[in-house]
């Protein structure tokens, strides 16, 4: 079997893209962009939150509303907002039972809270 043509178009490949081959395989992949930490979030909603909160809209009754109903009522633009109503606590928005403060929940966490809250977006 002669390797020589497969050789040469490899070759004439990297030559034509303008990377050598074992250079390409090398490179480290870029970096993803960093989001949100939404693994810690979920550690977050079950210590902190679970026990008036439900995530989907499957999930039964519970003082407070889903994940999923804050989600359809908000959008990405109100993170701030609802991570100073996770740390501030409030009534209202969702009926008359008032959520108390998680002033222990760090603002970082409290965003990422409200991420996590926003990507259950019509479940």
């Amino acid at each position: 079997m002669n390797l020589r043509p497969l050789a040469q178009a490899l070759l004439a490949a990297a030559f034509i893209v303008g990377t050598p081959l074992a250079a390409s395989a090398t490179k480290p992949a870029a970096p993803a962009a960093k989001g949100p930490d939404l693994a810690k979030a979920a550690a977050t909603f079950k210590a902190n939150c679970a026990a008036c909160h439900g995530l989907g809209k499957a999930d039964g009754k519970k003082m407070g509303p889903s994940f999923a109903a804050v989600a359809d009522k908000y959008s990405a633009k109100d993170v701030d907002k609802l991570a100073k109503k996770i740390r501030a606590g409030g009534a209202g928005s969702f009926g008359s039972i008032p959520m108390p403060p998680m002033a222990q929940i760090p603002e970082a966490e409290a965003k990422a809270l409200a991420h996590y809250a926003l990507s259950f977006k019509g479940k």
